[in-house]
């Protein structure tokens, strides 16, 4: 909904929610019906951070609707090239490097601000590497070309000032102090269909766990939907009666209890598909009389966005030590296979098939999947099915010794580097380009009861299931995986 550009800077703007006004370029056979009709059709733009006419807004600018994007086959931010005057865009290192008139880069360091300004929802995206935007259900597109517009204006900050917005665990108090308490109870913004990261225009948690759930509704699968609470308030009981559990996109923080029962709803013969990237990962806890408040406590190791002081570390909740899972003996590769090992967001990659993939145990994971296909070289997460946030396969870690490593991830950009917690040493070569952990995998295992564990460790994943009207080669898998687990006798062994 935004059209503004730093000081001094030529601007790029993307307006990609849908709640915002409709704009609509009039092409000739419009303009016909115009005529003969006596009107002139109103483009609206909200370049000012308000909504005007096109003909109000004193800057040179180009509108381009949604309908027009669609129509033209427009699916990156490159395609728009063809569609507006004076742009030129180049493409490197995962990123895109924009030149307006002539005034841009060709440079494409991850820490470069780039001389053409992009705002995606009044979200301004200073790295070139947060640059390689999709157009999927865009509104509309305005390219202005201007020199002093303010990025930050009064309706900015107004959401700010309202003290029932609170705050999440990624912010700070005045006093530099983390904030370890959250609310549900809060007004929570991206809690909403179709919103994006206004860093990298793309879903994320909630908005990301729709592809799935359309997904499922698409293919005929009739499932509950049980939140986080749920499981932290009723434990094993709620999920023991189901065949089959899958993860959201992001499931990160977990408590004792959820922890505990999902670990015996695997031993006990139930199946899960864990389809997330960086899960099971903060100690966190409910609070039992305030049950839409949680606690966590970022402790001196994980990635981060403030650590607790000294003496600190402990939940008030429950006086356990917060930090990581796997801090305290239970990292998620001995649950669910897979952990937390990158996290990138200038493009994502496809998945290829492991030679585990061949054997017996997996090969039917893979029914209707060429050797060599690409698995979900396309997605609505940055363009793949592995990106965003990553997890792998780590017998030292304690993924199950008979588990399939089926499918990796490779090719990631240095703009992936190895999480923080795998690096005892600060040296240079811990990107994508060059150290091996930093990689998405799919795993599989089985127990002897029956139970199992279908790991997808990529926030991406999901993501990649809407594409190509559901009919793709990600929801060819789940379609596998999920066809198996609610199978009593599916095809699926302990291996030994």
């Amino acid at each position: 909904m935004v059209g503004t550009t730093v000081a001094g800077r030529w601007g790029l703007s993307l307006a990609a929610l849908a709640s915002s006004m409709l704009v609509a370029p009039v092409h000739a056979e419009e303009a016909e019906d115009q005529a003969a009709s006596g009107t002139i059709q109103e483009i609206t733009v909200t370049a000012q951070k308000r909504r005007q006419s096109v003909q109000d807004v004193g800057i040179t600018l180009s509108v381009v609707s949604g309908d027009s994007l669609a129509q033209a086959g427009a699916s990156s931010v490159t395609d728009l090239t063809s569609l507006v005057p004076n742009i030129q865009a180049n493409y490197g290192a995962g990123q895109v490097a924009f030149n307006v008139r002539g005034i841009g880069t060709n440079e494409f360091s991850a820490n470069l601000d780039s001389p053409v300004a992009i705002n995606v929802d009044e979200g301004y995206l200073a790295k070139t590497f947060m640059s390689g935007l999709l157009l999927f259900d865009i509104d509309r597109v305005e390219v202005l070309i201007c020199a002093n517009t303010p990025v930050v204006s009064e309706a900015d900050l107004t959401w700010k000032q309202q003290e029932a917005f609170g705050l999440s665990t990624y912010d700070v108090h005045s006093d530099y102090a983390g904030v370890c308490y959250s609310s549900w109870r809060r007004p929570i913004q991206n809690m909403r269909p179709k919103y994006r990261m206004p860093a990298i225009g793309a879903p994320w948690a909630f908005p990301a766990d729709l592809s799935l759930i359309w997904w499922l509704d698409a293919a005929g699968y009739e499932v509950d939907v049980v939140t986080d609470h749920d499981l932290a308030a009723e434990g094993l009981e709620l999920i023991a009666p189901y065949r089959a559990v899958l993860t959201g996109t992001h499931p990160e923080y977990y408590s004792l209890g959820m922890l505990d029962a999902l670990e015996d709803y695997v031993a006990g013969g139930g199946r899960v598909g864990y389809l997330g990237g960086n899960g099971l990962y903060w100690v966190t806890e409910v609070r039992d009389e305030e049950p839409w408040c949680i606690e966590v406590r970022k402790l001196d190791t994980g990635s981060r966005a403030w650590q607790a002081a000294p003496g600190e570390g402990y939940l008030a909740t429950t006086g356990d030590r917060s930090g990581l899972w796997r801090a305290r003996g239970r990292p998620p590769q001995k649950l669910v296979a897979l952990g937390f090992t990158t996290e990138g967001m200038d493009e994502s990659q496809p998945f290829e098939r492991m030679p585990d993939s061949f054997e017996p145990e997996a090969a039917w994971l893979f029914e209707g999947v060429g050797h060599d296909e690409l698995i979900g070289n396309f997605g609505l997460g940055l363009g793949g099915a592995s990106g965003l946030e990553m997890d792998r396969y780590d017998l030292t870690l304690g993924t199950p010794p008979h588990t399939l490593l089926v499918a990796s991830s490779f090719n990631h950009s240095d703009n992936y580097p190895l999480v923080s917690e795998d690096i005892t040493y600060a040296f240079p070569g811990r990107g994508g380009t060059q150290d091996p952990q930093v990689r998405g995998d799919i795993a599989f295992y089985a127990n002897a009861k029956g139970g199992a564990v279908f790991a997808a460790g990529s926030i991406a994943w999901s993501q990649a299931l809407p594409c190509n009207g559901g009919r793709n080669n990600v929801a060819r898998i789940m379609t596998n995986v999920l066809d198996a687990f609610r199978s009593s006798d599916p095809p699926f062994l302990p291996r030994t």
